[in-house]
């Protein structure tokens, strides 16, 4: 290399100062220029992610539908993400397996707002649009917007239609 010429311990030492490594030789392990590589960290799920109302929802709902034979099964929350337009990603709080009245069965998604307030469920028009976006695709499933009405305390239903 120009500069050095063959003294070895000149060349250490550039690439101890600058963090450089000049081709056919390996940096000294001391040297602070040898990067030890972080292991990478695995991100995990938080234990419960959902909300009050979703609690109750599952705990209130869908656990009586299931012993009552009107659900084959329920799975956990926002198990299912569904892909809409543009990358845009849905996922429904609760998808469930229902026996249809004629025997068969289906997917159902289950989406939990907050209480109403004044006639009006609490939802974002984000929320909103999702929902409707994904029944207008997904039209072989069944998307249901639930919420609990305070006054007397029992859940509603809305069928989302495309």
């Amino acid at each position: 290399m120009k500069g050095f010429g063959d003294n070895e311990a000149a060349v250490r030492e550039w690439q101890a100062r600058t963090g450089r490594n000049v081709r056919g030789l390996d940096l000294p392990a001391s040297s602070p220029a040898k990067r030890q590589r972080q292991p990478q960290l695995i991100r995990q799920q938080q234990s419960d992610k959902r909300n009050r109302a979703e609690q109750a929802f599952e705990a209130e709902v869908l656990c009586v539908r299931q012993l009552r034979g009107e659900l084959v099964t329920y799975y956990e929350h926002e198990a299912i993400p569904l892909r809409l337009a543009n990358g845009l990603k849905y996922n429904p709080d609760y998808p469930a397996i229902e026996i249809n009245p004629a025997g068969g069965v289906r997917l159902v998604f289950f989406e939990v707002k907050g209480e109403q307030r004044q006639g009006r469920v609490r939802a974002r028009d984000d929320a909103v649009v999702k929902i409707k976006q994904a029944a207008a695709k997904f039209t072989h499933f069944r998307f249901v917007l639930v919420w609990k009405n305070p006054a007397t305390g029992e859940w509603l239903e809305q069928e989302v239609k495309a």
